[in-house]
């Protein structure tokens, strides 16, 4: 409607308001007082719908073919309107039916409902007539959904098998809305049930489009061509098969629809059916006769296509499609012309709810197709078990490699789970795979992350004592990582508890340094060598030296500075045995040579226990380290919100440091002043 917009724009909006804002004595005045009444305000009344004022006007000498400015006859806005009362005045009056318009429509072209177009024609309208861009008032009518004019016009002679600049006919219009009354009325008035628009489509596919049945009906008992093909050789059938139209199929089946019939590409509505994911129309599809292992030109079956089934296929369509076609006994390792079968469709797109059944039914793989290699890796990586089960059933190779050479057992190893290790080697992997350069196993991998992927690879025969490039050993990782749990089942597997890397340094050396304490422990248990030196000459004990681990220093036969062990036991969470130092072997407020005490170290530690301990026994909450920082400041930077309520409770208040910029963290600061301020 946006001519009328235009129509009520600019000076004719000004007008009206005017108008409406003028006492009627004025007005009355105005057209008593002898003058004509201008086109604009006759314009205004009959906008305004106001049949009284535009009789008065005419009566006054007003031009009932008055225009707007941009030269739309009175006549056609009241078309446009519908505005039947004013109309009639207007053609009682002597107004033109026939004027037109800017661009040549008259005003049976803007027709607004049946009356209009009954009053129109009753004055001699052309219902024929077309406007500047070709189009009759029928065509009209039908584009703008007025689908109760279309009987009157074509009771007034209007030709029903006009077309529009695209050629489209009122009849296909009417088939594509469903509208049974228009095409009834259309055919009984000699429409061609077959024209074709300018692609090709003819109202019987425009009827299947939209599961129009009633007029599907309609248009085969008047002759409709059911196997008629558009430009891109698509019959009704294959319309209805896309959309799923159930009722639609069986209709045009039963009236002798090819079921078999092709498109341009090579695609029945069985494959294209299948592509769409309307799994309700396959059977009746294939019950009718469709051939279930048909190929378009490019070789693709109706599987292959319900398979991929992309995101225009209906919700949960695709997998049933597959099952359905499957039932029917579709090929499932049938292959296209690149040699791609339904499964390798299906596992590349990612479509895993289609290669599951296609799997059961017994869909098999090209191993050592890359792209199938991709999504197997792709599944270990993801760490999903039911992926990987698929693959593997399907034939994936549990040796294939990555991109950069990695097998996927140690890709499980580094980013897997045990679930899916067993999977692999279920299937055959060779637990003992190594990387090339790195000389990297499944069990290094493993010792990283998981005790028990160790567990599970010590059990099916993997090397324990295997090392890579630099020497390294499961154990040897494992003992600097944080994984304590991989350390029983190695040595147990009879791992060489005091084998050296390649820089002279043991498992212990390593967990002494780096690992955890529980590590330490393990590892003496089982009789590692504590005197063992590297390359270096570093032992275990000079290496928890350097590293300042008083806990493992101790242990290891060393004598660790009281403080130092004591901070360290804070960190490790050991508080029962930090307590039984307080006050007897350490002093409360004693500090490092960084300036923190211990309360600080309690609280970046976010040991809740610790920093109660240490303030029921006195320690100063305001103490500082060497840059001005309380133990406020560790506990607000490790986002310790609770301590730091603790400490402030405890008489914690914070240092200028503390709230400056040079506690770069300003969350840090705003938690501090919130536990302040409250």
């Amino acid at each position: 409607m946006g001519f009328l917009k235009r129509l009520f724009g600019g000076d004719a909006r000004r007008r009206k308001t005017e108008a409406r804002n003028t006492p009627a004595s004025v007005r009355s005045r105005a057209v008593t007082s002898g003058r004509k009444p201008d086109d604009g305000e006759f314009i205004d009344a009959v906008k305004g719908r106001d049949v009284e004022r535009v009789k008065t006007l005419i009566a006054a000498g007003a031009n009932v073919n008055a225009q707007t400015a941009d030269g739309t006859p009175a006549i056609l806005l009241c078309s446009a309107m519908g505005s039947a009362d004013v109309l009639e005045v207007l053609i009682a009056e002597g107004a033109d039916v026939g004027a037109k318009g800017y661009s040549g429509p008259r005003a049976i072209h803007w027709a607004a409902n049946a009356e209009i177009v009954a009053a129109l024609t009753a004055a001699g309208a052309d219902v024929n007539a077309e406007d500047g861009l070709g189009q009759t008032a029928l065509i009209i009518a039908a584009d703008k959904c007025r689908w109760d004019c279309i009987e009157p016009l074509i009771a007034a002679g209007a030709q029903p098998n006009s077309k529009d600049n695209a050629g489209r006919t009122v009849l296909a219009m009417a088939a594509k809305e469903g509208r049974l009354d228009a095409v009834n009325a259309l055919l009984a008035a000699g429409a061609d049930v077959n024209a074709e628009d300018a692609s090709g489509k003819t109202a019987l596919i425009k009827a299947a489009d939209k599961q129009s049945c009633d007029c599907i009906g309609s248009l085969i008992a008047a002759g409709a061509q059911v196997n008629a093909k558009d430009n891109a050789g698509r019959t009704a059938l294959m319309e209805a098969a896309k959309r799923g139209h159930l009722d639609a199929v069986r209709g045009l089946l039963e009236a002798g629809a090819d079921v078999n019939a092709d498109d341009v590409s090579g695609k029945t509505a069985l494959i294209i059916a299948a592509g769409s994911g309307r799994s309700d129309c396959i059977g009746p599809l294939i019950a009718a006769g469709a051939h279930v292992d048909s190929k378009d030109k490019a070789g693709r079956t109706a599987l292959m296509e319900a398979a991929e089934g992309g995101y225009a296929a209906k919700e949960g369509g695709s997998a049933a499609a597959v099952k359905a076609l499957l039932k029917a006994g579709a090929d499932v390792n049938a292959a296209d012309a690149s040699g791609q079968t339904a499964l390798m469709v299906a596992v590349v797109k990612g479509r895993w709810d289609r290669a599951e059944p296609l799997v059961a039914a017994g869909a098999r793989l090209d191993s050592k197709g890359d792209a199938i290699v991709a999504a197997f890796i792709d599944a270990v990586k993801r760490q999903n078990v039911e992926r990987v089960k698929i693959l593997v059933a399907a034939g994936a190779d549990p040796n294939a490699v990555d991109g950069d050479g990695v097998p996927a057992i140690i890709v499980c190893g580094f980013d897997g789970n045990a679930d899916v290790l067993e999977v692999l080697i279920a299937a055959g992997a060779d637990v003992n795979a190594k990387l090339k350069r790195s000389g990297v196993a499944a069990i290094h991998a493993a010792a990283l992350r998981d005790g028990r992927q160790v567990a599970t690879l010590i059990a099916a025969g993997a090397d324990v004592n295997a090392a890579d490039a630099s020497g390294e050993t499961a154990l040897i990782i494992a003992a600097g990582s944080s994984r304590s749990d991989c350390i029983g089942p190695l040595i147990a597997a009879g791992a060489h508890v005091n084998s050296k890397c390649n820089a002279g340094r043991t498992a212990l050396m390593t967990a002494a340094y780096r690992g955890p304490l529980d590590a330490v422990k393990a590892l003496l248990a089982a009789g590692a060598d504590a005197t063992a030196k590297d390359n270096e000459g570093e032992t275990a004990l000079s290496l928890a030296e350097r590293s300042r681990r008083p806990l493992v220093v101790a242990i290891l036969g060393g004598k660790p500075a009281p403080f130092a062990t004591a901070a360290d036991a804070i960190r490790q969470g050991m508080i029962d045995a930090f307590a039984k130092m307080l006050g007897s072997e350490v002093e409360v407020n004693a500090a490092d040579a960084d300036g923190w005490t211990l309360l600080h170290h309690a609280a970046y530690a976010g040991q809740m226990r610790a920093v109660r301990l240490l303030l029921n026994a006195g320690a100063n909450p305001n103490a500082t380290d060497r840059r001005g920082a309380t133990a406020l400041y560790p506990a607000a930077h490790q986002g310790e919100v609770e301590i730091v309520k603790s400490l402030v409770e405890g008489g914690a208040r914070p240092s200028q440091f503390d709230l400056s910029e040079d506690n770069e963290s300003s969350i840090a600061r705003q938690i501090i002043r919130a536990a302040v301020s409250t």
